[in-house]
C-alpha cells in the first residue's frame, strides 16, 4: 500500500544563504528549476534517496525556515521556530526523522524529540569537504534505511 504522506523527515538548520528566486533545494541553494544542477549539493543529497528508490517518501524541512549570510542560528530563533517544525512534525508523523548536522540532532533530542531520529552529517561535509569518504555517507544513510526497513 503506497502512502499519501512521506515517511521521511529530512531536517536541516535553516535554507542556505543563497537566495535565488525558484530556490529548491534547502541544501546548498542556488538550484532552481531552470538552472544545471551538477555542482550542487541539494540535488546530489537528493540523489542518494533517488538510488535507494524513496526520494518519494521523503519530506525535507528545515527547523528554521529563514537563512542568514553566515548560515548560523541561535538558539532563541531556533525556539521561536520550533512550534513550526512541531506543527509540521505533526502532520506528517514521520517513521523515521534525519538530522542533518550535529547541531539540529541536538536541538531535536533536547526538546524530546527522539523516537526514530538518526544523525546523519550535513551534506556539504562530504560533497564539499570530504568527497573521499562520500561512499562511507552512502553506506550510513543506506544502514539507516535498511534498519527502518525502507530498503
Amino acid at each position: 500500500q503506497v502512502s499519501d504522506k512521506p515517511e521521511i523527515m529530512i531536517i536541516g538548520l535553516n535554507p542556505s544563504h543563497v537566495r535565488w528566486q525558484g530556490l529548491i533545494y534547502h541544501y546548498g541553494g542556488g538550484i532552481t528549476e531552470h538552472n544545471e544542477h551538477d555542482n550542487n549539493v541539494g540535488a546530489k543529497f537528493l540523489e542518494i534517496f533517488k538510488l535507494f528508490k524513496v526520494c518519494d517518501k521523503c519530506y525535507v524541512t528545515t527547523m528554521c525556515k529563514c537563512s542568514t549570510e553566515s548560515n548560523k542560528i541561535e538558539s532563541e530563533n531556533l525556539m521561536s521556530s520550533f512550534p513550526n517544525l512541531l506543527d509540521e512534525l505533526g502532520y506528517i508523523k514521520p517513521k523515521l526523522i534525519l538530522a542533518t548536522g550535529t547541531q539540529v540532532y541536538n536541538f531535536l533530542v533536547t526538546q524530546g524529540i527522539n523516537l526514530n531520529v538518526e544523525k546523519i552529517n550535513h551534506p556539504n561535509y562530504y560533497f564539499s569537504y570530504n568527497r573521499d569518504k562520500l561512499k562511507d555517507y552512502l553506506l550510513q544513510i543506506k544502514e539507516i534505511l535498511e534498519r527502518y526497513k525502507f530498503i
